[in-house]
């Protein structure tokens, strides 16, 4: 399946065979003047799972402007409502919690293809920062569409 990957720190992208929502993200969030960004999902060899930080979280990050540190959950389009329910669900919802009492952000990133009929179809990102309250009620997240860096394909 054709995708394109990071070409360096510029934010460019060049054809490639696949690319994933974390990498996506992880371009996107480089992209922050000076923000820190690590990948904190792992490969279980043994269970031949990922497996996230505290449950929930692919990438952390450090952005100026922002207080304490974000958590970002990455998926695509279609997953994002699937992975809200994860991060409502315990024992993750307790570890969100914890992470947003200490001051911290929590995102998920959903990616999808999208643009005009009979135009080409670019990646957009939506950015769903996750609150108190939607972690109680499902309705109260804050979805904003994000620019995110442009592709070929």
């Amino acid at each position: 399946m054709p995708g394109e990957v990071p070409a360096g720190d510029s934010g460019e992208w060049r054809a490639s065979l696949a690319v994933s929502p974390t990498q996506r993200s992880l371009v996107h969030l480089r992209g922050l003047a000076g923000a820190l960004v690590a990948i904190v999902e792992r490969w279980n060899p043994h269970a031949r799972v990922t497996q996230d930080l505290f449950g929930f979280a692919d990438l952390v990050a450090v952005i100026p402007g922002m207080p304490g540190t974000t958590y970002v959950q990455t998926t695509s389009g279609t997953n994002v409502a699937a992975r809200l329910a994860k991060m409502r669900a315990e024992p993750v919802a307790s570890r969100v919690r914890a992470c947003l009492a200490a001051g911290n952000t929590v995102m998920v990133h959903g990616w999808r293809k999208a643009g005009a009929r009979g135009k080409r179809k670019t990646w957009q990102l939506r950015e769903v920062v996750v609150t108190p309250d939607e972690l109680l009620n499902p309705s109260g997240a804050a979805a904003r569409p994000t620019a995110a860096p442009r592709g070929r394909g």
